[in-house]
């Protein structure tokens, strides 16, 4: 594109002057486009940027401008002067283009001030088109006015405001309309307007000379009388009830009718027995509020009348209908023919129209009858309902979903639809639960989603899996295990346990005491998992009592035994190099054989066998010795291996078990080592139905 200064000749030039006295005012304008039509030559000239009375903080103002004709263009100018519009201030831009034309450019403006921009197309024929000027400041480093604010923020009122604007910048002048510029108003900041009932969109924008024009703020206002309110509210009564009406709109006066305008009056209304819709409007100053309508029953006979849920009307599906009376204990019948009655509460209507007919029954009386319509157009699968309805239970519960339109094909979630499924039935356990549910149908649309919540309270404690067994009983030490607890919501992995020891039973035979422990009380305090502990720094020769108690998540708790189980530790004169095997496996009869290494016993040698749920055990005296075979040939560790048939086959394998305690594997996982010195006193724990294998050792004094 070619750009070029021009100078005019005068004769041009005294046309332009001319042009640049016409300016306009804001609101006047087309706002914010600048368009100039010359019906002769059928040429629109359109400047979109700058506007008229616009402000520039820069030398370099943005124009785009557009020209469309059917004659061709000669020369197009883009055409301004500063300050006093005199012939020598002319400055102008040959674009140099010819035919339609859209430009967008930056002009240079000399100096500060105040300008005039137009332009003028030369078409062919000697015609010429002017657009109609427009007024420009043009600042460096100039600061804009702070758009004004509204107070009160635009909304709704039931009374009319006095409005006011204000702006931060003083000495600013705000300019505003109700009608968008048709009408303009100005003031200093601040200034104010009453809105009496009615809608405005307000407009207004601040200006202070020296400053760029603010930004127009729009705000809409609407100013409507409040409709009133009911008191009491609608409902179902078995006395006459006075219902008095208000507005929020102060100084309002309210109109109410029984008989749908037949009649109407003011004041308060006194309602005696029968079935009332109630209609009321507010109005003031000439303005009205909308109708509000209420529906109220008074029932003589002091049984309230039923109300349904949901309200009459027209539905898209098979829609359960429920029924409601405020009277305590009364029974409730519902009819569809007005002939055969139902002792129900609930109904389900499918498609078709209505007649929904209900009243409720106490001590031989009865409610008025309420009577509504109802229609049921099919062509929506009906919403699947829920059994029990959501809230708050007290323990573990099974929800089940159905739906009235059969056939239809179930779908829920408890995710927010992330996963859902098709069963129609859902157990719960203790938490919170937001449960959705669909239903589809091929020929019909997807039900609504109904959402429901529950939340489940975990109020049951664990259930203790059998008895305390006390093992390896020594002059100091003893090891209690016990079977792992259940619980109706929490993984039997997360079960804490707590071990209670005394001298004296009585101190630990609640379950009070035993969480709570007293003085003379040993406790090994709430372990994650724990089926089993080792008891140190015992008393010789002493009887010890032991408990247990188990926690759920939620924090309740189970006692295994309200009669502890007791144990005397040894005495010092008692054998050394005790070897002791426990064998527990829960889930089924076994027999466990144990070798020893496969140079010294003989499989046949030892065996334990128990019926499922049991614990064997088998002690050795005087075993753990450098002379005796189960220490096979090493000189500082018991070795031997674990087989389920004498005929060295079936042999466990331990590398996948939990070891705690000095214990090493080796010949591929299948051999036990267990370090220990003579005549140590050494305990294995083989807990099959944890896969856990235990291992103490205890020196001899």
């Amino acid at each position: 594109m070619r750009f070029k200064r021009i100078a005019l000749i005068l004769g041009f030039a005294a046309s332009f002057i001319s042009a640049c006295t016409s300016l306009g005012e804001k609101g006047k304008e087309t706002f914010p486009e600048l368009v100039t039509t010359d019906t002769q030559t059928q040429t629109t000239i359109q400047i979109v940027s700058p506007t008229n009375l616009q402000f520039f903080a820069s030398l370099n103002i943005p124009v785009k401008v557009t020209v469309s004709t059917v004659s061709n263009i000669e020369s197009f100018l883009i055409l301004w002067c500063p300050g006093e519009k005199t012939t020598t201030n002319l400055i102008g831009m040959d674009v140099g283009k010819s035919g339609s034309i859209t430009l967008s450019t930056n002009l240079l403006m000399a100096n500060e001030g105040t300008y005039y921009l137009w332009t003028k197309v030369i078409l062919s024929g000697g015609y010429s088109v002017l657009s109609r000027p427009i007024l420009i400041q043009v600042y460096t480093n100039v600061a804009k006015v702070p758009a004004p604010l509204f107070s009160p923020l635009p909304g709704e009122s039931a009374n009319p405001i006095t409005l006011s604007l204000t702006t931060t910048l003083p000495e600013s002048t705000i300019f505003w309309t109700t009608n968008n510029w048709v009408t303009v108003h100005s003031g200093n900041s601040p200034v104010s307007l009453v809105l009496g009932f009615g809608s405005y969109e307000v407009k207004a924008y601040a200006t202070k000379y020296g400053y760029i024009q603010s930004d127009t703020i729009v705000g809409t206002f609407t100013i409507r009388v409040a409709s009133p309110e009911a008191s009491p509210a609608a409902g179902a009564y078995t006395s006459a009830q006075t219902i008095s009406f208000s507005s929020a709109t102060t100084g309002a006066s309210i109109f109410w009718t029984t008989n749908n305008w037949t009649t109407s009056s003011t004041g308060s209304l006194t309602l005696s027995s029968g079935w009332y819709t109630v209609k009321a409007y507010a109005t003031k100053d000439g303005a009205l509020s909308i109708t509000n309508s209420w529906e109220y029953s008074i029932s003589s006979s002091g049984v309230a009348t039923p109300v349904f849920t949901p309200p009459a009307g027209t539905y898209e599906s098979a829609t359960l209908i429920t029924a409601t009376t405020t009277t305590e204990g009364a029974t409730i019948y519902l009819s569809t023919n007005g002939t055969t009655w139902i002792q129900t509460n609930e109904i389900m209507l499918p498609a078709g129209i209505w007649t929904l007919s209900g009243y409720a029954e106490k001590d031989g009386l009865k409610s008025l009858t309420n009577q509504k319509t109802y229609t049921i157009n099919e062509t929506k699968v009906a919403t699947p309902q829920f059994f029990p309805t959501g809230g708050t239970y007290p323990t573990n519960i099974t929800v089940t979903i159905t739906c009235a339109t059969p056939g239809a094909s179930l779908f829920w979630s408890t995710n927010e639809g992330a996963n859902w499924h098709t069963s129609s039935s859902l157990p719960l356990t203790a938490g919170t639960y937001t449960l959705k549910a669909y239903a589809t149908k091929t020929g019909l649309l997807p039900s609504f989603t109904n959402t429901i919540s529950y939340t489940i309270e975990d109020t049951q404690a664990p259930s203790p899996g059998g008895i305390i067994q006390v093992s390896n009983i020594q002059n100091s030490s003893a090891v209690v295990y016990w079977p792992a607890a259940s619980d109706n919501s929490t993984s039997f992995s997360y079960l804490r346990y707590l071990v209670a020891y005394t001298t004296n039973a009585s101190l630990i035979d609640t379950l009070a005491e035993v969480t709570n422990a007293g003085p003379g009380v040993s406790v090994i305090g709430w372990t994650e998992n724990m089926t089993s502990t080792t008891l140190l720094s015992l008393f010789e020769n002493t009887t010890y009592y032991v408990n247990v108690a188990v926690k759920d998540n939620t924090g309740n708790t189970s006692l295994y035994t309200n009669a502890p189980v007791s144990f005397t530790t040894l005495s010092s004169s008692q054998p050394n190099g005790l070897f002791t095997i426990i064998f527990s496996n829960w889930n089924e009869s076994r027999t466990l054989y144990l070798p020893g290494d496969h140079n010294n016993w003989d499989p046949n040698s030892v065996t334990l066998s128990h019926t499922a749920g049991a614990t064997s055990k088998i002690s050795f005296s005087n075993t753990v010795t450098t002379t005796v075979i189960s220490r096979g040939t090493s000189t500082t560790a018991l070795e031997f291996k674990v087989i389920n048939n004498p005929n060295w086959i079936d042999q466990w394998i331990f590398t996948s078990w939990t070891r705690v305690g000095p214990i090493t594997l080796y010949d591929s996982g299948k051999q036990i080592a267990i370090t220990c010195d003579n005549n140590d006193v050494v305990t294995v724990l083989f807990d099959v139905g944890n896969m856990k294998i235990v291992a103490t050792v205890e020196a001899r004094p």
